[in-house]
């Protein structure tokens, strides 16, 4: 219906999807790699109403306001320690869209470094966000095993 698609690579499966808000889905992935304390890797995306035209200088400074906004959001729901890795965020490109990835850093509840890795993903049609947290130890190899899913974004 939105004509948002990814693909999975070979183990991952959807654990759930729901709709809220004003045209917006998340959808909960099942990682087949697991670790303890890491949560369920997620798609979050929102189809704006009206298109949003913007130059790649603009679209990056839209996709830095919104990791920075992110970091408050996650300080505002109790991750009080939460806040982005000084000089993570790093410009990208996913499926020909202006892209942004970033680390955050939090303390789980267990006292365990947990690194988040996001990657928002911006069209004039469609704003895209994949996150999801595991121990810091583990980041490089969820990084590598995530990416490969958020490369196949396919939005409008």
């Amino acid at each position: 219906e939105y004509k948002v698609a990814f693909r999975l690579r070979e183990g991952w499966s959807v654990q759930r999807s729901w709709r809220w808000g004003e045209r917006q889905s998340t959808v909960a992935l099942n990682d087949p790699q697991k670790q303890p304390e890491e949560n369920s890797p997620s798609l979050y995306y929102q189809l704006r109403t009206e298109p949003v035209k913007r130059t790649a200088e603009e679209a990056m400074q839209a996709l830095r306001k919104g990791a920075e906004a992110k970091a408050r959001q996650r300080v505002a729901a109790g991750d009080f320690d939460y806040h982005l890795r000084s000089e993570s965020c790093q410009p990208r490109t996913v499926s020909g869209h202006p892209a942004m990835s970033c680390i955050g850093e939090l303390t789980s509840p267990t006292g365990t470094p947990l690194t988040e890795y996001l990657t928002w993903v911006e069209t004039e049609n469609t704003s895209a966000l994949f996150f999801g947290w595991v121990p810091a130890a583990g980041l490089d190899d969820f990084r590598k095993r995530f990416d490969r899913v958020i490369e196949t974004l396919q939005i409008p």
